[in-house]
């Protein structure tokens, strides 16, 4: 186990979310498809508003210094490899790219479901991190439908 402070795991999500954004952006550099690069498009703006949701949390909606250096223990291991996802690169086919994309917003998603769970949370910040579980649901039924399309 390792504490964390719930500042930490919102920074740490913030991370995902610029990760995600540029995971997205390179995607559409290598898309040849207008259809499909419109899609990895439209993701990697909403993953640039979970960030800004991110943080607002921190800087307007702003919990108490309290709240935000609250120590929680997560299982250390667990919270660093859950948004692991496969690598793309020019050579990647637009199947493969959605496929990575698909398992990032699962693992995403997997991740804030996780932080969830951890106890003492303030309120605000979990119905933060349970509308973007929804929304990164959302992202990962996107992709499965593009997905299904390209077969």
């Amino acid at each position: 186990m390792k504490e964390f402070s719930v500042r930490d795991i919102i920074l740490f999500s913030q991370r995902i979310e610029q990760e995600s954004y540029d995971f997205y952006m390179k995607a559409k550099e290598i898309l040849k498809d207008q259809d499909t690069q419109d899609l990895v498009h439209d993701l990697a703006q909403s993953e640039l508003g979970h960030k800004a949701r991110l943080t607002r949390l921190l800087n307007e909606d702003k919990p108490a210094d309290s709240e935000l250096d609250k120590d929680l223990n997560a299982e250390s291991p667990a919270y660093e490899r859950l948004v692991n996802a496969p690598e793309i690169n020019e050579k990647s086919t637009a199947e493969e790219i959605l496929k990575t994309a698909h398992t990032r917003e699962e693992n995403t998603r997997d991740l804030y479901r996780m932080l969830i769970s951890l106890t003492n949370i303030d309120a605000a910040i979990v119905k933060t991190f349970e509308d973007l579980v929804k929304q990164e649901e959302g992202h990962a039924n996107l992709l499965e439908k593009k997905l299904k399309k390209l077969h």
